[in-house]
């Protein structure tokens, strides 16, 4: 799911990527500064700045982004394999690259994003909040 940017309330003692979490219809969701995660520049959000949603298991983890312009369905046969690929691409972190006409997509594996100790330390949804909180 693609969600506007929202009000995010930072929680103590999370790792410098985590921004904290928002309330999706009663689920707490941490949110990930995805710049940060990947070792990119700091970039204020702006107009197009979104949360890009991501169940991990029984999580679900906001990913802010700084735009998404499209959804896009890539045919296996475009997909070209870390293993295949150049010697940096070769980590778990990356699914792939998509070979699309005049257009070159690193594809993020999302669930190896985080490790399990780092996705430990994110608040966890055991509870709901109450109706409008």
């Amino acid at each position: 799911e693609i969600l506007r940017m929202v009000e995010i309330t930072p929680f103590p003692r999370m790792p410098d990527f985590a921004l904290g979490a928002i309330n999706l219809r009663g689920r707490i969701v941490p949110v990930i500064n995805l710049r940060r995660k990947l070792g990119l520049p700091d970039r204020p959000p702006g107009p197009k700045t979104c949360n890009l949603l991501v169940r991990s298991g029984e999580q679900i983890i906001g990913f802010l982004v700084d735009d998404v312009s499209e959804v896009v369905d890539i045919p296996a046969a475009f997909i070209e394999s870390p293993e295949q690929g150049p010697a940096w691409m070769r980590s778990e972190l990356f699914a792939g690259l998509g070979k699309l006409p005049g257009r070159l997509l690193v594809l993020i594996n999302p669930e190896k994003l985080l490790s399990p100790q780092e996705e430990s330390l994110l608040p966890h949804v055991a509870f709901s909040c109450p109706a409008g909180g």
